[in-house]
């Protein structure tokens, strides 16, 4: 039975319509919900709950912090009181050969060792009354160049689920309910969103899995659990796409979408907190307002009476309830962070309050097949040739040497480490000089290899994960996609303008999304967030394909739908 177009519908018939849309809006739930219990289940047998994450010696800084706040009270903006730090690596949350020898284990084996991490808590717990410090770096450690935003994660995981590593995976999956709670209450009518988010709900299942037998070798320890650095900003994908449909377009305002849009818009505002590099999802929100402008812009001036100018028309349109609500809530995470974080992440050269940019956009430019031939070279320093993370700092050592004869010295901070500020600003001087004296290498680099990079990452990834997702996901995937199709087909044209609007905000997330490995570095451990796009872009499209050859089928054969 195929739909006939809806203003000439009976009445009996819209509402028959509606019921079935409704069995279609439980089926979708129904399926998302089994998708986030079997990801649950999955990363408890594969022990994630277990597991510190990697980068260590930057994330035992973040559990210092969250230590020092939830066990002593004392609030130091995001920085942790030196006793607190130096218990938890004497007693194993470090890489350092030296301080595990005494305890008998390795690295990285010690990460996965629950009993040994939750002893190191507790001894952190045990150094009495701690008066509060204010000396920087010899009694207050600040984080060094990383998200300040875990050192939240881990302390709301400790006051939510009690003091132990495992509250880091159930805080996780409790922001993932969260989020999905309220995107079903904001789109609860609405079958075609709930479709595309049973989508994500099955996707976030996939990559669950994807940390399990996507990567392997050794970068496989970088995305060992669901909160890992380079995992957690999947939190940010469901919130971003909320807030970026709904500005799209725009529901009723209504209690319900109110309740649900205001939270969720925070979730996001929490998710880049924690990490930064789901700022693509707000360019995702930020992009979809632009393209609303734009299509407002040619299809609805002309609509504009002399009572109503074209530019009155705009300016009413923009002042929607949705992105008044989300501009009001980025304000205040804004406003907050500023507050909160100790002054000394923002006057101090030694300290950034987040990843160095900069430094991973120059490392960027190695993803070339000519890099080694013609400049890997020209980035020695002193006899050593950089690489890794050591190159773009050899390359700001030897562009401060060889233009304005200043030493390394110069970066070097007489008080701790690096002046990473500064080496912030000096990369970024030698970056566009260099893409300023090779602009073809530069266009080649970001526009082609990098995007060739990563689709055979992708391609690997995926076929060592794919196999192993297990039967009853894949048919579960197979009802949902189906149902999808079936959905569309029974109520074309009351469906098809939201298959559409849902597969054009999923299409520029899933744009944007690129951006942090087409101007940073496309590692394979680093594509979480872009290959979740990509497979719920896969999925849409499957079913968008279908509804249209099937149309396009049944029109060549001369039979209306």
């Amino acid at each position: 039975m195929w739909t006939i177009p809806v203003k000439t519908l009976p009445n009996f018939l819209r509402h028959y319509q509606r019921i079935q849309s409704r069995y279609f809006c439980i089926l979708f739930v129904g399926i998302a919900v089994i998708f986030l219990l079997f990801s649950f289940r999955y990363g408890i047998e594969k022990k994630y709950d277990q597991i510190f994450p990697a980068a260590v010696e930057y994330q035992n800084v973040n559990l210092a912090s969250a230590v020092t706040r939830y066990i002593y009270g004392l609030d130091y903006g995001f920085a942790a009181d030196i006793r607190v730090y130096n218990s938890l690596r004497k007693n194993g949350v470090t890489q350092y050969k030296w301080l595990l020898d005494p305890l008998g284990v390795e690295f990285p084996d010690n990460l996965r060792d629950s009993e040994l991490l939750n002893n190191a808590l507790q001894e952190a717990a045990k150094l009495g009354s701690l008066e509060k410090k204010t000396k920087v770096f010899s009694d207050v450690k600040p984080i060094e160049p990383s998200d300040l935003g875990m050192a939240l994660f881990f302390e709301l995981s400790f006051r939510t689920f009690g003091y132990e590593i495992s509250s880091f995976y159930k805080f996780y999956y409790f922001i993932l309910v969260v989020t999905a709670f309220l995107f079903i209450a904001g789109f609860y009518d609405r079958p075609i969103y709930l479709g595309v988010f049973a989508i994500l709900c099955a996707v976030h299942f996939i990559m669950v899995v994807y940390i399990e037998h996507g990567i392997t070798g050794p970068s496989s320890f970088g995305v060992a659990t669901v909160y890992a650095p380079r995992f957690i900003s999947a939190l940010g994908i469901i919130p971003s796409f909320h807030v970026a449909s709904t500005l799209f377009s725009p529901p009723r305002k209504s209690f319900i979408h109110l309740l649900s849009f205001i939270p969720q818009a925070a979730m996001l505002g929490l998710a880049f907190t924690i990490r930064v590099t789901i700022m693509w999802g707000i360019i995702w929100v930020i992009s979809i307002v632009l393209i609303w402008f734009a299509i407002l812009l040619f299809t609805r001036c002309a609509r504009a009476t002399h009572d109503d100018t074209a530019l009155g028309l705009l300016v009413r349109r923009m002042l929607s309830w949705p992105l008044a609500i989300f501009a009001i809530v980025i304000v205040f995470f804004n406003i907050y962070w500023d507050g909160a974080v100790n002054p000394v992440y923002r006057f101090a050269d030694e300290t950034i309050p987040r990843h160095m940019t900069w430094h991973s956009v120059y490392y960027g430019l190695t993803f070339h097949p000519e890099w080694e031939q013609r400049f890997a070279a020209e980035h020695s320093w002193k006899g050593k040739v950089g690489t890794g993370d050591a190159l773009p700092t050899f390359a700001a050592f030897k562009y401060l040497k060889e233009k304005y004869d200043i030493d390394e010295s110069y970066i070097i901070s007489p008080l701790y480490g690096n002046k990473y500020k500064t080496l912030e600003r000096v990369i970024r001087e030698v970056y566009f000089e260099f893409i300023k004296e090779n602009p073809i290498y530069f266009l080649e680099t970001y526009f082609i290899h990098k995007p060739i990079i990563f689709l055979k990452h992708y391609s690997n990834l995926m076929s060592r994960t794919v196999p192993k997702i297990g039967i009853i996901a894949f048919c579960l995937i197979g009802v949902l996609l189906v149902s999808l199709f079936f959905l569309v087909r029974l109520h074309y044209e009351s469906m098809i303008g939201e298959l559409l609007q849902s597969g054009t905000v999923l299409s520029v997330g899933f744009l944007v999304s690129l951006t942090p490995i087409i101007i940073g570095f496309p590692g394979n451990n680093v594509l979480g967030d872009q290959i979740f796009m990509l497979n719920a872009l896969f999925g849409m499209a499957m079913v968008g394909g279908a509804v249209f050859l099937a149309r396009f089928y049944h029109r060549i054969r001369g039979r209306a739908i």
